[in-house]
């Protein structure tokens, strides 16, 4: 199941790094590309707090353009999806040691 397999290598690329181990960026960017096509849905911000982790702002703007992308079919909801994606990408321009919350809140 796509979903699921690369949400949990994301995880795992998230606690590796967190760890100090080493990261393959293409793999990481791969299992990205994978989540996008099994769940759309979560994609901006699993891949908002994985630029985060990792300092990657072109992973930033992935996660800004898979947001608008989904706001674009929300309808009514789009302003509040904008507005907490706008949260959740804000927190993840913040470095991890800052004292604020990394996970969009």
């Amino acid at each position: 199941m796509p979903r699921y397999t690369s949400v949990a290598r994301l995880l795992a690329h998230r606690a590796n790094h967190a760890l100090g181990g080493p990261a393959d960026p293409d793999a990481v960017a791969a299992d990205l590309d994978l989540l996008d096509s099994a769940a759309a849905i979560e994609a901006w911000w699993w891949t908002c707090d994985v630029a985060g982790d990792f300092a990657q702002p072109a992973w930033r703007d992935r996660a800004a353009d898979r947001a608008a992308r989904l706001a674009r079919g929300a309808g009514g909801y789009a302003d509040g999806l904008l507005a907490a994606a706008d949260r959740r990408l804000a927190a993840a321009d913040r470095p991890a040691g800052s004292g604020e919350r990394r996970n969009g809140a």
